[in-house]
């Protein structure tokens, strides 16, 4: 059964098309890949599915709710969390305290001793129980990412859009990103995830979305999208880097 259901979404900037009759649905329990080369509308996409851009038209339903139109506290409450590009620390405010807040959030946790081992998890999880007591603000980019990825998986969500989460990291931090995001599959949780980290992004995904030009160029398995000549050539420019 699909959870999230996008149908003709669609978003101009003068002329310039962001996202352009965009289609496609993601089966609850699945991970999608949304690939393609910068400018193609991916990020645009995330802004449009998770309220930070107000669509032209289309439709976006997640578990059968129109989220268009919807404020993005709105969203975020109907089960969606996203991460950034650009991560950003929470001023004042430890690594583990980064995570306390939005595990105090209404339905997350029953109490203090509740949210401190949800985030002494995810600490351990993303490999950050080093940092616990360390200002947000003095993480290098790497290790914000790292938060970032945390501070959404923290809100418990239906649907997970993760922007470029491999960006910055190193391969162990990699797999254990990587393999987080196996678990919350198994759990029967789904995710959505931007990547330009191909050779990471692939073995991971169950399915691939290219983009272009805020249409869709290709869907189907990695499997698929590796040996499709079109992706490869026009857009990933040279035989072998999804191998």
């Amino acid at each position: 059964m699909s959870l999230l259901v996008v149908t003709g979404l669609s978003k101009r900037f003068g002329g310039l098309w962001a996202v352009k009759d965009l289609g496609f649905e993601l089966a609850a329990g699945h991970i999608l890949g949304i690939i393609g080369p910068n400018g193609a509308g991916k990020t645009s996409l995330f802004n449009l599915l998770t309220g930070f851009l107000p669509a032209d038209s289309g439709s976006v339903r997640l578990a059968g709710t129109e989220l268009l139109g919807r404020r993005t506290h709105a969203i975020a409450r109907l089960g969606l969390a996203r991460t950034f590009q650009l991560a950003r620390p929470f001023a004042g405010l430890t690594v583990l305290e980064s995570l306390l807040l939005p595990l105090g959030l209404p339905g997350r946790c029953t109490g203090a001793t509740e949210q401190r081992g949800q985030a002494g998890v995810l600490l351990e999880t993303l490999g950050l129980s080093h940092k616990a007591d360390t200002p947000s603000e003095a993480l290098n980019q790497g290790e914000l990412r790292l938060l970032d990825i945390g501070r959404a998986l923290a809100c418990g969500p239906r649907l997970l859009l993760l922007d470029e989460p491999f960006s910055g990291l190193g391969m162990q931090a990699v797999a254990r990103v990587a393999q987080c995001l196996r678990e919350r599959r198994e759990a029967g949780d789904t995710t959505l995830i931007i990547e330009h980290r191909l050779r990471e992004l692939m073995p991971l995904i169950d399915r691939a979305l290219v983009l272009n030009f805020g249409a869709r160029l290709a869907e189907g398995t990695p499997q698929a999208i590796a040996g499709n000549v079109q992706v490869i050539e026009a857009y990933l420019g040279r035989r072998g880097v999804l191998a």
